[in-house]
């Protein structure tokens, strides 16, 4: 290992200090830890320290948001589920409306990824969020951050009643 180490490491000197142009160091020593993330199964990532929220997500449930979840459709960051009871919900975004902004930010399919550290925050905090409704409707949204708590099942029954049959929809994993 620290052989393995000690090459990764001048490899990375070598090239920050003498390639033949600039780099940024930080980008380069991310896509040196995700090459080497990718020879693994898909499921074992690298979540630096910008990511904290997505840590606490993964091992307690529980995060600081609005309730919702997005996703790329037709090239357009949209909000795809909205969780019941959460402020998203309460204040009347709709499923299919695509966000354009979030405070000053504008949003868009290439910084989607970081969209939640914009979104996500302190419980309690505010956020606001411009929506684009019908491809026409422009909205401004100003919604309470709260602590959003994920439920690994989201459905549970017997079907039919009063059967052996129970359905279990589970929809993740945490402690």
């Amino acid at each position: 290992v620290a052989k393995n180490i000690d090459i990764f490491t001048r490899v990375y000197k070598e090239i920050a200090f003498n390639y033949v142009d600039e780099i940024n160091p930080e980008k380069f020593l991310r896509a040196g830890i995700k090459g080497m993330l990718s020879s693994l199964d898909p499921y074992t990532i690298f979540i630096d320290e910008k990511r904290k929220d997505d840590i606490e997500l993964l091992t307690t449930g529980k995060y600081g948001g609005v309730g919702i979840t997005i996703g790329i459709r037709d090239d357009k960051v949209t909000i795809i589920e909205l969780m019941d009871g959460y402020s998203a919900q309460r204040q009347g975004l709709h499923i299919g409306d695509a966000i354009v902004k979030v405070d000053s930010v504008i949003i868009t399919k290439d910084n989607f990824e970081d969209i939640s550290l914009h979104v996500k925050g302190e419980p309690g905090s505010f956020v606001n969020l411009t929506i684009l409704r019908n491809d026409n409707d422009t909205l401004l949204f100003n919604l309470v951050r709260e602590e959003i708590v994920i439920k690994n099942i989201a459905y549970c029954g017997f079907f039919p009643e009063n059967s052996n049959n129970l359905y279990i929809k589970l929809t993740g994993f945490n402690r």
